[in-house]
């Protein structure tokens, strides 16, 4: 036996649509994408040069005279540099999804309006449609 009872008053069909909506579908749907990049270089040098050179030269010929002769050459050189690159990127991508079969809502509506709705003329649902 049937654990619903229905009395003969009643419309079949309005009480039955409640039965069904456990058939009724639902879902979702959700996708996200994020991407991060970063990028950092950093760069330095250093130089240095020194450069000493000493020249010294010296003569003598025997009979008293003499030459002498001193060069001199120095050279520093100091060179430094620095530099740096930074860049950052953000990407954001989303997508939502949401779908659901209203069965249930549809007998709903049919059982409660459409079945036991006022009264139509000899139009019916066009009656209702055209106005």
């Amino acid at each position: 036996m049937s654990d619903f009872d229905f009395d003969a008053g009643n419309d079949a069909g309005h009480e039955q649509h409640d039965l069904d909506h456990l058939h009724a579908e639902q879902g979702a749907d959700h996708d996200q994408f994020t991407n991060f990049q970063q990028y950092a270089e950093d760069h330095a040098q250093e130089s240095d040069v020194h450069y000493a050179n000493f020249h010294n030269v010296e003569a003598a010929d025997g009979h008293g005279a003499t030459f002498s002769e001193t060069d001199a050459t120095e050279y520093d050189a100091h060179e430094a540099s620095a530099d740096s690159v930074n860049a950052e990127s953000y990407t954001n991508a989303e997508h939502d999804s949401n779908f659901a079969e209203l069965e249930e809502l549809r007998e709903h509506l049919e059982a409660d309006y459409l079945h036991q709705g006022p009264e139509l003329g000899e139009g019916g649902h066009e009656e209702l449609t055209a106005r």
